[in-house]
This record gives structure tokens, C-alpha cells and sequence, in this order.
């Protein structure tokens, strides 16, 4: 299924609901989540295009940590996500995109 959502704007609601948005003054936001925390992630943030079960054409996803069960997960507050579980299985990593490279590419 796709996204109707720019990938600028997949990354804004990542972010946000993570605890790393920032409002349109560059002040933090509040995580945007049930349980207003910071959510952990692990690299790689996976773009559209990618290989990978799970991941549409046109969606962007994020991985969290192992130690982090499914349950502990709060539910974001944008209906636009969705937390997931996929099975474990190994990949590789393509690309990396340096933070000061990713406004280029988008």
C-alpha cells in the first residue's frame, strides 16, 4: 500500500513521534505518542524502494531497538503510522545517508 504522505513530510511524522520533531521555530515538540516519551531507534531508517518485507513502495520506516518488545511500543497519535511487527530476518544496508546529505536528497 502507498503513502499519500510526501517523504519530507514521512520524516516529519517519524520524527515527531520519536521525541525529535521540531516546531516551526525550531523549538522542540513533545513526542507524539500515547505516552509522550522518546521512542529509540536503531539505524537504518528504511526509504522507499527498499528490499524489504513489510516496507511499501512509498513508505518510510524506522527500526527499534531489539530490547525494546512490541509492547513496550506506545501508539503514535497521527493516524497516518502504524506500529508493525516484522519478523526477524538479516539484510544488508545499500546505502547510508549522512543527515547533511538527506535535504539533498529529497
Amino acid at each position: 500500500e502507498n503513502s499519500k504522505l510526501s517523504i519530507r513530510d514521512q520524516i516529519g511524522l517519524l520524527a515527531d513521534y520519536v521525541g525529535a520533531g521540531k516546531g516551526p521555530t525550531g523549538e522542540a515538540k513533545e513526542p507524539q505518542n500515547t505516552e509522550k516519551m522518546n521512542v529509540p531507534i536503531t539505524a537504518p531508517l528504511l526509504m522507499p524502494g527498499a528490499a524489504v518485507v513489510g516496507l511499501g513502495n512509498s513508505r518510510i520506516q524506522l527500526i527499534l531497538p531489539p530490547d525494546f518488545g512490541l509492547s513496550d511500543v506506545p501508539s503514535p497519535l497521527d493516524p497516518n503510522l502504524r506500529i508493525v511487527e516484522i519478523p526477524e530476518h538479516v539484510c544488508a544496508i545499500q546505502n547510508i545517508v549522512q543527515k547533511e546529505n538527506l535535504e539533498k536528497q529529497l
